[in-house]
């Protein structure tokens, strides 16, 4: 399964909160090529040419059984075409109505949100449309008001934060392609929460969980593309009395920032990776 792994990574979870076996569930567009490498398989697609074709979707595995679970196709393309079926990023796994079972959440290339129940039914109001998704969806309160909420980003530079029914918070555009998903934290310590986005332009954006506004003095600007989610880390010392968060991050311009939360005022290290 070399070229099944290389692309995608696997969010392991219990689908179902109560005792039973532990399931991988893996977003993936090539585990059809992967099945129909046995001749057998072949046989089922009575001369159709798989190469030809994308197909994303989610495939949850019993890890203690080592077998299929359940799978759902998602989304499906020729492998010719300007948009392709492909998932770029890790599912998000978590509950979102409180009713035991873990949900799971998803973006794909053709920019569709998807929600699946822990059985594999897009729930309802999903999928929602955006354009190409390439970070992981994010889930967690943002606006504090004790729920979990939805947030997604794409090529054209949209964030968006949604309900766990799908219906629209905010949206911010950014003016910049964004390629990971975005951070969630207090970052300046004033007691509300924040949305950190990296950006193909060098610019780290820290947006109101509340309203998707931009929060001063950011955005930071780096001196080359941000390819990374940002890391929110707490540094204080024991004892010391330091509001917000350091936003850490590396760049391609060669160097590993550490952003002060509340000032935007940066340490950086030369480290020389570049690519």
């Amino acid at each position: 399964m070399v070229q099944y792994t290389r692309r995608f990574r696997a969010a392991q979870s219990t689908l179902e909160e109560q005792p039973g076996p532990t399931v991988s569930i893996i977003g993936n567009s090539l585990v059809a090529r992967y099945y129909y490498d046995n001749p057998e398989h072949l046989k089922e697609l009575g001369g159709i040419e798989i190469g030809k074709y994308v197909a994303g979707g989610i495939v949850v595995f019993n890890l203690d059984t080592k077998q299929v679970k359940w799978s759902v196709q998602l989304d499906l393309s020729t492998d010719t075409g300007k948009f392709r079926a492909y998932i770029l990023s890790s599912p998000t796994v978590v509950d979102l109505d409180g009713d035991g079972n873990l949900d799971i959440l998803v973006g794909t290339s053709y920019g569709l949100f998807y929600v699946l129940d822990h059985k594999g039914k897009v729930r309802e109001n999903f999928p929602l449309e955006m354009a190409e998704i390439q970070g992981a969806v994010v889930a967690a309160d943002i606006n504090d008001d004790g729920k979990i909420e939805l947030v997604t980003t794409d090529v054209h530079g949209n964030v968006a934060a949604w309900t766990a029914q799908g219906k629209e918070i905010w949206e911010t555009h950014i003016k910049s392609l964004v390629p990971r998903g975005p951070s969630i934290g207090d970052v300046d310590g004033d007691g509300r929460t924040e949305v950190v986005v990296p950006t193909l332009s060098g610019n780290i954006y820290v947006l109101s969980g509340m309203d998707g506004s931009v929060v001063r003095p950011y955005p930071y600007r780096t001196h080359g593309r941000v390819m990374n989610q940002v890391l929110l880390v707490d540094l204080s010392k024991r004892g010391e009395k330091k509001k917000g968060l350091t936003l850490v991050s590396t760049s391609f311009d060669g160097y590993l920032y550490l952003i002060d939360g509340p000032t935007s005022c940066a340490d950086v290290v030369y480290i020389g990776e570049t690519s």
